[in-house]
């Protein structure tokens, strides 16, 4: 009932706002700060999508690294989708894993590569769930099977995610032992901004990791005016840039109204949700990366804090030299130590190229500390005024 009562409520908000599209000149109205109405519009949409896995099938089963992989596919959203499922160590169908999704980075393909950094310590005893996304290759051909096309366009940060969704759910009804209580997810550039969304949507998500993913596709600072000037000079943009681009120019041709054009800004937008993302989280930055701008992380990091979240374990890690996925020493055994941690109650840690600074729990004593000194300092002032 709760689920039919938010499809209604986000369909009569979005029908009310609609409107009739028409050819706009000014792009600034998409990029004033969201209502909390369309906030419950975009999560009524969300929770109005069938994400299920339908038609699974294994299309066969190999080796990569030594451990054992199926490559599946199973329909969503008319589409037929392709992902790879890993086996844990020494699989039991009696026992219970957990499971880890990875989100590829990139356009156009993932192969099995991306499960190479996944093999030691506990991850070896979980299974990894890896997705295409709609529109893209499958590259199964190290596995024997050839490049496997997902079906339907292409659709970032949006589509996307019930791709992840459905592959997840299918993964958990197909496969003995994997364990819905013990999820977590990775990603990393576009899979970073899937993985915001995704643990969003899905709050069987505990635990996850972001690597320079984008968070916010309509407030960010200075985005009408970066937008403005890429469509005025009709210069190339961005990966991030070129997300919103694409939406400024079907709003300014009118082929969305700005109803829809600022509802596809905002399910881009991870920010807007903050209060909806994981118990435990680590995000890395690099500084100097130039294709998802370090502020993104930035930003969000200052939400969090903000909202005293996450409620758990949570670790934000700025690289000064790093790039996009470049100079970041240990960030990937970090990830792995986090992946691994059964701690959810640790101390916030604010980290810069690991020298850290605690706020969250450790926060609490910083202020007690702060408060003390300030009342020490205000005894003296009060003495030396009397003297």
């Amino acid at each position: 009932m709760n689920r039919l009562f938010l499809m209604l409520t986000g369909l009569f908000t979005l029908v009310c706002l609609a409107g009739t599209a028409v050819a706009q000149t000014n792009i600034a109205p998409l990029f004033e700060p969201p209502t909390e109405a369309e906030i419950d519009a975009v999560w009524a949409d969300w929770n109005g999508r069938d994400v299920q896995a339908y038609n699974w099938q294994t299309v066969g089963t190999s080796t990569f690294n030594q451990f054992t992989v199926d490559v599946v596919s199973h329909g969503v959203a008319g589409n037929t989708h392709y992902g790879f499922v890993r086996y844990p160590a020494d699989y039991d169908p009696a026992q219970s894993y957990g499971l880890l999704i990875l989100n590829h980075g990139g356009i156009g393909r993932v192969s099995p590569g991306i499960m190479g950094g996944f093999g030691t310590d506990c991850l070896r005893d979980k299974f990894l769930v890896v997705p295409s996304f709609r529109g893209e290759t499958l590259a199964a051909d190290a596995l024997g099977f050839g490049d496997l096309q997902s079906g339907g366009e292409v659709s970032e940060f949006d589509g996307d995610i019930d791709d992840v969704l459905a592959l997840v759910n299918g993964t958990l009804a197909n496969y003995a032992g994997a364990d819905a209580a013990d999820m977590s997810v990775f990603g990393g550039s576009r899979g970073g901004a899937v993985s915001y969304l995704q643990s969003i949507r899905d709050p069987r998500i505990s635990k996850a990791v972001y690597f320079f993913g984008a968070t916010d596709h309509m407030t960010y600072p200075a985005l009408e005016q970066t937008v403005a000037q890429i469509m005025t000079k009709g210069q190339g943009a961005g990966p991030f840039y070129a997300t919103v681009v694409n939406i400024a120019e079907q709003y300014e041709a009118g082929t969305l109204t700005l109803a829809q054009a600022r509802q596809q800004l905002l399910m881009r937008s991870a920010i807007h949700f903050v209060g909806r993302l994981p118990a435990a989280i680590q995000i890395h930055h690099g500084a100097q990366d130039n294709v998802v701008p370090v502020a993104h992380s930035q930003l969000l990091n200052e939400a969090l804090l903000a909202n005293n979240l996450p409620i758990g374990a949570y670790a934000y890690y700025e690289y000064p030299d790093g790039t996009h996925g470049g100079n970041m020493p240990d960030s990937a055994e970090r990830r792995n130590d986090f992946l691994c941690s059964t701690a959810t109650t640790i101390p916030t840690a604010v980290s810069v190229a690991g020298t850290e600074t605690t706020s969250g729990v450790s926060a609490v004593i910083s202020a007690i500390v702060i408060c003390a000194l300030l009342l020490a300092s205000k005894a003296i002032i009060q003495l030396s005024k009397q003297a």
